[in-house]
């Protein structure tokens, strides 16, 4: 086995190629969804040569390692420590604002020899207001975004999420905001783990809801659904959630069953009532 000198004066390391150099190999072997496509890019860019292969082997490499840390973070956040373990005050990181943001949501992708699985992703924010000088409206924006994603459970997921808010200083925000779609799973990590807090139902997952139940009621392409849509898009708009639960209840009497898309719209808008402290027989 030779030594060469220059390879660590370089700073070459186990590759041929300096880290920032496989830094940013690894970066477009990532966003693009293509080794092929990303080694030529590569190559066009810096005229440094590589195969498809091989950005696939470091792809697979650091994305490994990335996922080992993290593992090991989250099983470090929640394991208990042994009867005879040293016990240390864990140190909290400020957070980049006052009011820090987390957002949560579950997507399907279709992995090759798997089939369609759900990918869980938790995405932490910094919220900033800024002033328009000349209209004076203030307007809110997310920044400095981290993700962390997986194709795990919701038991799992919450160790992970937690390890990343954790990180990005949640615990020593002055307030938390949580926007999410309303699946049950989502909110009872956010209950667990980030309690109290704002507390959002998505609006377009919600409106997306209603137009079930509209198109269950009249049908998709009726001009009843339509008015009615409009109407108890403003109600929500303004947190009028009664409004919208009596409106249901107009065309579905009590004693009757409710169509099983009005249910399934009614069990999701579920967690608007508890934000209103409405009484959720109303419903049913």
């Amino acid at each position: 086995m030779g030594f060469f000198p220059l390879d660590e004066r370089l700073q070459l390391g186990e590759h041929c190629w300096t880290p920032e150099t496989v830094k940013q190999m690894v970066k477009l072997g990532a966003e693009i969804p293509s080794y092929r496509r990303a080694a030529e890019n590569f190559s066009d860019l810096t005229k440094v040569g590589v195969s498809k292969s091989r950005l696939g082997e470091l792809v697979k490499l650091y994305g490994g390692k990335i996922v080992a840390q993290q593992e090991a973070e989250a099983t470090a956040m929640v394991k208990a420590p042994a009867q005879e373990e040293v016990i240390t005050v864990r140190q909290m990181p400020e957070p980049d604002s006052q009011v820090m943001a987390v957002s949560m949501d579950g997507a399907m992708v279709n992995i090759r020899g798997e089939g369609w699985k759900e990918v869980k992703t938790v995405c932490v924010s910094a919220v900033e207001t800024v002033t328009d000088a000349e209209t004076g409206q203030v307007e809110v924006h997310l920044r400095q975004h981290s993700y962390r994603s997986g194709l795990w459970e919701a038991k799992e997921f919450a160790k992970q999420q937690w390890a990343e808010g954790c990180r990005r200083g949640l615990e020593r925000a002055s307030q938390i905001v949580s926007v999410n779609d309303g699946a049950l799973w989502i909110w009872l990590i956010v209950q667990m783990c980030w309690a109290p807090c704002v507390e959002i139902l998505d609006w377009w997952h919600a409106v997306a809801k209603l137009w079930e139940v509209a198109g269950a009621l009249w049908g998709e392409n009726e001009a009843t659904t339509a008015r009615w849509m409009e109407t108890q898009k403003t109600h929500l708009w303004q947190s009028q959630l009664r409004q919208v639960i009596r409106a249901i209840r107009q065309v579905c009497p009590r004693g009757e069953p409710l169509p099983d898309k009005v249910r399934a719209g009614v069990g999701y808008l579920f967690i608007l009532v508890k934000v209103t402290n409405c009484d959720f027989d109303e419903l049913t």
